[in-house]
């Protein structure tokens, strides 16, 4: 209750972190500064440019005079900006009064109706004119806004699933177990009870006296039914410690004290936004250290949302950072991480940052003067490229036409500063960064006017007439226009590789060398895009617009339009491509390299189009080129594509294979429950996923198809609002402190700084806490096995009767004192094996030494520290066969220690100078010295990390205060054991007892302890080499890692008869529907 009640407070002060941000509210007085928590509907709130908004609203006014433009990446992952409307009714400042009736609170984010009654107006209101709580204020000064929606019944809330209570695997394991140990109880207590009534049928000597004697009656002693019903009840209280009830105290102990050392860590510190760890639901430690599969956005969590224009190519020859040529190509399991890490794209320089626009600016060539050499054909060599009757004569005319394609063909929009400098915001930070880097190239866009489009050619202004405009979408995937500068008339178009491509005219002079490049800037995961151009005569452009105006009217107008287009967007010629560089988080590749490293599955769920999600792929290292990669969309043959999958696992079982899912697909595939079944079967083996624009509900439904059908241990990590639902559904949420707002966050488990703070969560805590609370639990169930058998075997000795063979504060002491804090300090710092080969040793746990970035990346022992992650994720420790196990020698050694004193001192008279006889509490002591010996060094034999706390809570308060006790109680004359000590420890028979019975089972736990940890195991390896510092063989762990693998290689095999009925049944079930569709036909 303390922790659930810790917990609770922790999700307050999250909740009132979002609760206090500032939001300005309309008073009489004016507007005020309030927080969130104030806002009411019907509230008239005023939002600043780039803030959040704290609730729907409905606009009113913007600074722009009725538009403005709202980013809802933390609700969709989409960066893109999104245009809405002002009233036009209350765009002018005049003070009014009015009334807005809307529909009543849904889920439905982009469906909004309403009715605004202005003096006497009645005036419509519909989604243009709705604002999400969450979307962001961009390219705008500020709006006014009437708040229609607040708290749980806005859009983005209703959309949100219930908080859930989440249990651990291990604490649903450890419920059975109790089943377990419940029904042994129950059956050891049927067994007493019916000898009790057979001899009580009988008329056993020894029972007729205890019963006549010892049961308080006078008269006539109850019938042998009822005494065989108090016997079983009185064994079922007497055996109650079998169920370890002071196990669920301890357990809360610990998980609270491990979230306390986990939050306290400084190495998962993110200095960027201040952030620790913060540990919102402790009783899913353990899982940590048991992920199968993590499900992760892509936008603010693992890339920063800043673009870096990285390469332009034009022509033939390659303008920009060339560095990327010269490094490595390294894959995923390279060996040495100081290699990776320079194989990837996340150096970082000094530069040119926009925060806010989302880019920054790295790029340094030669191009101006390039372009300004008249003389030097070695600078600027001719080329003579002929397109339709306009020649381009050098290699700096074709650049120059390239920068004006650039800073023509885009949708941004300028953004003047106070300053007099200005900015450019758009609809994506891909297009601002291709529009800045033309600026930066001296070929500036300086806005429109009247059709006229402002250009500023190195120091010379020159004003382009923009003709048309032709929008990019997903359709489409290219922008082009059409302008006239210098008297003709031209197309520019930029777009996707394979759409230019299959729009070019014959004999292409760059094609080949482009194409090559693009592929190289793909495989490295630039995002890249192709930029071509057409002579246009004018009577072709006059023909088209005459075209396009006929389309007006027509019912069919959008698509004759769009085939109009198309076809003037034919027979282009290609100029050159760009390459941009969505910037990835720090150490993200190398933090997924691990993860799958340690065979745990990365699935990235994302808004964002196919192709954007495939280059961040690449650059993460999700896609590598080792990987055979698959693509399901809607326009594909899904079944087909599903059956060339299972075929490329069942004839290629070495090779890693990704898939690449589009959000219409998997709406395609749920709806059909044979392809639905297929998937599911595949799933396993697929080393990476992609889902592609995909809602926040299909984010839910991707982790629920993994968590219920395949019963995996599953992670979601995100940092928005669109991300909440599949952080509340996985197994274990993590959300990230981003600039998305606080919402996932609040629905999250555990709450991060940044993405690479999950590796030392997953793979060191994690790992370390399932394998102490595991151990923590066998030895808790062992302790008090050991602990009760005695009490069975006693009523054997004393005719059935329910007598205890232990002093009922012996009993009390045993689990709240005498053996709590050795197996909760073990839980909350035992170490198995650090992951970094320098380490210091604190009185908490083991602390990474002082050593340099360079020895860190090339630690054998922390790269192939994720190969050690097997031992929670495979559930190696708490198993069915390791808890019979310890079940089996607590009763064994239970055994041993009763019957061990029994034969011993039964036979003895006197045990000590005086004549005294020892009594049932000579024996009861005895054996509880033993039992507590026995447990302390069993404890003690498994404990790996050994500090001042652990030697204190072993000696003192376990061993310290049991004997303190024994003496304490023998010393009160009214104490049932009142002299006893005095007999026990005088007597050399009880010594030699306690030697033959100890040593006896000790050194049977030393020679289990022995084989294990003398097996040749990758663990058994890393941690002798470890603790004795020497170096490591990358070969001999690689030997190891691989017989480890073969180990548990029937796991990822496919078997044939489930995927050939898996496939019969999909290709039987789209028969049945074209049959059917073929009837409804006839």
């Amino acid at each position: 209750m303390v922790r659930d009640a810790y917990e609770d407070y922790q999700r307050h002060k999250s909740d009132n972190e979002l609760n206090a941000s500032p939001v300005t509210i309309w008073t009489q007085e004016g507007f005020i500064n309030k927080t969130w928590k104030d806002v009411q509907v019907g509230d008239i709130i005023k939002v600043e440019e780039m803030e959040i908004m704290s609730a729907d609203l409905v606009v009113l006014q913007t600074a722009l005079g009725g538009p403005c433009f709202i980013e809802t990446s933390s609700l969709d992952g989409e960066k893109n900006l999104k245009p809405k409307q002002a009233i036009q009714e209350t765009q002018n400042k005049e003070s009014k009064v009015g009334t807005i009736h809307c529909i009543q609170p849904n889920p439905l984010l982009y469906n909004f109706d309403g009715i605004l009654y202005l003096n006497e107006q009645k005036i419509s209101i519909n989604h243009k004119h709705f604002v999400l709580r969450g979307s962001r204020l961009k390219n705008c000064k500020w709006l006014l806004g009437a708040v229609v929606y607040t708290g749980v019944d806005t859009k983005v809330m209703k959309n949100s699933d219930t908080q859930k209570n989440k249990i651990s695997n291990i604490d649903s394991l450890v419920n059975t177990r109790i089943i377990y140990i419940l029904l042994i109880q129950l059956i050891c207590c049927l067994v007493v009870a019916i000898i009790f009534m057979i001899n009580c049928m009988i008329g056993d000597t020894n029972f007729t006296f205890f019963n006549e004697n010892y049961n308080g009656y006078n008269g006539n002693p109850p019938s042998c039914g009822a005494n065989t019903a108090i016997t079983f009840a009185s064994y079922f209280l007497l055996l109650n410690t079998l169920i370890p009830i002071s196990l669920i105290v301890s357990l809360e102990f610990v998980k609270v004290a491990q979230a306390h050392f986990m939050q306290r860590d400084k190495e998962m510190y993110c200095a960027e936004n201040d952030k620790f760890l913060k540990v919102f639901s402790c009783t899913i430690n353990e899982e940590l250290g048991q992920v199968q599969y993590i499900f992760t956005d892509k936008t603010g969590t693992l890339t920063c949302n800043k673009m870096e224009f990285k390469i332009l190519v034009v022509g033939t020859e390659i303008y920009g950072d060339k560095s990327i040529f010269k490094k490595q190509d390294e894959t995923t399991y390279v060996g040495n991480q100081a290699q990776r890490r320079r194989g990837t794209l996340s150096s970082r320089r000094g530069s040119f940052v926009d925060s806010k626009a989302g880019i920054e600016y790295n790029f340094e060539s030669n191009i101006n003067q390039i372009i300004n050499e008249k003389k030097d054909k070695q600078v600027n060599p001719d080329i003579e490229l002929l397109i339709n009757n306009y020649t381009i004569k050098n290699q700096g005319d074709l650049i120059k036409e390239t920068l004006i394609l650039l800073a023509t063909c885009h949708e941004c929009v300028l953004e003047e500063n106070e300053d007099g400098t200005f900015n450019y915001q758009g609809p994506s930070p891909d297009e601002i960064a291709l529009v800045d880097a033309a600026r930066r190239l001296k070929y500036a866009y300086k806005g429109i006017k009247q059709g006229q489009m402002e250009i500023d050619m190195d120091g010379k202004t020159e004003y382009i007439e923009l003709l048309n405009s032709f929008e990019f979408n997903s359709d489409r995937k290219r922008m082009s226009v059409i302008i006239k500068h210098n008297g003709l008339y031209k197309l520019y178009s930029k777009g996707a590789d394979s759409i230019i491509k299959a729009r070019l005219s014959q004999n292409q002079l760059y094609l080949a060398k482009i194409d090559e490049q693009l592929d190289f800037f793909s495989r490295k995961g630039l995002r890249t895009l192709c930029l071509a151009m057409k002579i246009l005569e004018e009577k072709e452009y006059n023909d088209f617009r005459t075209k396009m105006n006929q389309t007006l009217g027509n019912d069919n107008a959008e698509k004759l339009q769009n085939q109009l287009i198309d076809q003037m967007e034919q027979q282009m010629t290609l100029l050159g491509a760009t390459a941009v560089e969505d910037q990835l988080q720090e150490d993200v590749p190398e933090t997924l390299a691990d993860f799958l490293k340690a065979n745990i599955n990365v699935w990235m769920l994302t808004g964002d189009k196919l192709e954007t999600a495939e280059n961040i792929g690449r650059s993460c290292n999700l896609l590598q080129e080792n990987m055979e990669v698959f693509y399901i969309t809607p326009q594909s043959d899904i079944p087909k594509t599903m059956s060339q999958i299972a075929d490329h696992i069942k004839h290629k079982k070495d090779q890693k294979r990704a898939v690449l899912i589009e959000g219409l697909a998997i709406a395609i595939i749920e709806m059909n429950q044979n392809m639905k079944n297929f998937l599911i079967l595949l799933a396993p083996h697929m080393h990476s996923v992609i889902c592609c624009r995909v809602t926040p509900k299909q984010k839910a439904d991707m982790v629920r198809l993994v968590k219920n059908n395949l019963n995996k241990i599953t992670l979601a990590v995100g940092d928005g609002a669109n991300d909440v639902n599949m952080i509340m559904e996985a197994n274990i949420g993590v959300g990230i402190y981003g600039q998305e707002g606080m919402r996932a966050v609040q629905s999250s488990n555990f709450a991060i700084g940044q993405f690479k703070c999950l590796w030392k969560l997953i793979l060191y805590h994690g790992r370390l806490n399932y394998i102490r609370i595991s151990e923590m639990i066998l030895y808790f169930f062992y302790k008090n096995i050991i602990f009760t058998v005695p009490q069975l075997y006693f009523g054997f000795f004393c005719s059935y009767t329910g007598s205890s063979v232990f002093n009922d504060y012996y009993v009390t002491l045993y689990n709240t004192v005498f053996t709590f804090w050795p197996v909760v300090i073990r839980a909350i710092f035992d170490e198995d094996i650090y992951y970094m080969s320098k380490r210091k040793s604190t009185l908490t746990g083991s602390r990474r030494a002082s050593v340099t970035d360079y020895e860190s990346q090339n630690d054998i022992l922390r790269q192939n520290y994720p190969k050690l992650y097997y031992i929670g994720q495979k559930n190696t420790i708490f198993t069915n066969e390791r808890f019979f196990k310890w079940f089996s020698i607590g009763v064994i050694q239970g055994f041993i220690c009763f019957f061990s004193f029994y034969f011993e001192i039964s036979g003895t008279t006197i045990t000590s100078e005086g004549g005294y006889t020892g009594d049932i509490w000579f024996f009861s002591i005895a054996i509880f010295t033993s039992i507590m010996i026995l447990v302390t060094l069993k404890l003690a034999l498994n404990t790996q990390f050994w500090t001042l706390i652990t030697w204190i809570a072993y000696l003192v308060t376990s061993l310290g205060s049991y004997f303190g006790y024994v003496f304490l109680s023998s010393a009160i004359p009214m104490s049932q054991v009142y002299m006893t000590s005095g007999q026990l420890f005088t007597s050399s028979i009880f010594y030699l007892s306690l030697a033959l019975s100890v040593l006896s089972m000790f050194v049977f736990d030393l020679m289990l302890f022995t084989i294990k940890s003398t097996k040749k195991t990758l663990l058994n390896y890393m941690k002798q080499q470890s603790r004795t510092s020497s170096q490591m063989e990358l070969e001999k762990i690689q030997q190891l890692d691989q017989e480890l693998k073969s180990q548990y290689s029937q796991e990822y095999e496919l078997q044939n008869y489930d995927l050939q009925s898996k496939r019969q049944q999909l290709q039987e079930s789209l028969q049945s529907e074209n049959n059917q569709q073929q009837d409804q036909i006839i």
